[in-house]
């Protein structure tokens, strides 16, 4: 993997951490559905960083589609799924609805349609979608790291031969 993939992705999910603080800061000042939208906004930067870290690429787009979800699922070694990509992805999906938002079709203010406990709901599971990816950049960091020092190791045992 790239170091710029890495950096790109180390930096969505920054940012994904400063949406979570900016949620726990809105649920604090009982804008509950500012603090899910601000949740959900987190959930997406942390699939984007997980998608760029085991595709390789950018999502094309600001939404993060099924088909997105989909191919990032079925790349996944399972050892990460064991990691929790498979909870990612059902977190994920559950909030999509908000992708829909506001719905003008319930002719309802959109402000009275959500309470404290979906707000924390939604704080509690961008926290998780942070975590789940933060665990699997670093193994995947540690991994590259094995990985380069093997290689390198490799290579002066060779050349320590070729030497002899």
């Amino acid at each position: 993997m790239s170091e710029d993939i890495f950096f790109i992705a180390q930096f969505f999910l920054k940012r994904a951490l400063y949406k979570v603080d900016e949620a726990a800061y809105m649920l604090g000042r009982t804008k509950f559905l500012e603090s899910i939208l601000v949740s959900r906004e987190s959930m997406h930067l942390a699939v984007k960083a997980l998608y760029l870290l085991i595709i390789g690429k950018l999502i094309k787009g600001d939404k993060v589609s099924e088909k997105d979800l989909n191919h990032l699922i079925k790349k996944s070694p399972e050892e990460f799924k064991q990691q929790g990509i498979a909870r990612l992805s059902i977190i994920f999906r559950l909030w999509r609805i908000l992708d829909e938002f506001p719905m003008p079709e319930l002719r309802v203010d959109p402000e009275l349609l959500f309470k404290e406990e979906d707000a924390e709901l939604a704080l509690e599971h961008a926290r998780e979608c942070y975590n789940i990816v933060s665990r699997i950049m670093k193994l995947l960091k540690n991994y590259e790291l094995r990985r380069y020092t093997l290689h390198t190791r490799e290579y002066i045992e060779k050349l320590a031969r070729y030497n002899n």
